[in-house]
């Protein structure tokens, strides 16, 4: 697939919860990349359907990078400038990408992992899955993919390889930037 081919499409993001339950929406989402690896994306103050449905803006801009075969996704989190804030990983399955639809779907499984540009990192929401592998019933090849996810990243982060390496979020930065200046 060309690099550029679907640069500037807008999508729509959905996040799921096991057994197809919606949890939340991005409602518009510009693709700065896409390849046979990972689809790359970005917002700026997104809308945010919330799981009780009410909406809610996601300030600042946001950078999505959804590789195709992994069991996360990571999004770079700038608020108010151009320097990165955090990474804001969250465990889930491999995306799936409808064309017809313009959507982005993956299936969030919890545990979320925040890392900062100093590498430390935490793991978050450990409570919340707990409470959802019992509620919706994971399979333990579903637990032993977000196990072996959570391993990956902290890999990645401790090798700064991507999406961690210290030149990947400002290259996608600088990307979204020339796009909606029309540069693109």
């Amino acid at each position: 697939m060309d690099i550029l081919q679907n640069r500037g499409d807008m999508m729509r993001v959905e996040s799921y919860k096991h057994q197809d339950v919606l949890h939340r929406i991005w409602k518009t989402s510009f693709v700065l990349h896409e390849d046979d690896r990972q689809v790359v994306i970005a917002n700026e103050d997104v809308e945010v359907i919330q799981p009780d449905g009410t909406d809610a803006v996601f300030a600042g801009i946001a950078i999505t990078i959804f590789p195709k075969d992994e069991w996360f996704n990571t999004v770079c989190v700038y608020r108010n400038s151009d320097k990165l804030r955090y990474y804001y990983t969250n465990i889930a399955s491999p995306v799936r990408l409808d064309r017809t639809k313009n959507v982005i779907t993956y299936i969030d499984y919890d545990l979320d992992i925040i890392t900062y540009s100093d590498l430390r990192f935490q793991i978050v929401d450990q409570d919340e899955y707990e409470v959802n592998q019992v509620r919706y019933a994971y399979p333990s090849q579903v637990m032993l993919q977000i196990e072996q996810a959570v391993h990956k990243i902290t890999d990645l982060i401790h090798t700064r390889s991507a999406p961690f390496a210290p030149e990947i979020a400002p290259y996608w930065f600088r990307q979204y930037r020339s796009l909606i200046k029309g540069e693109g």
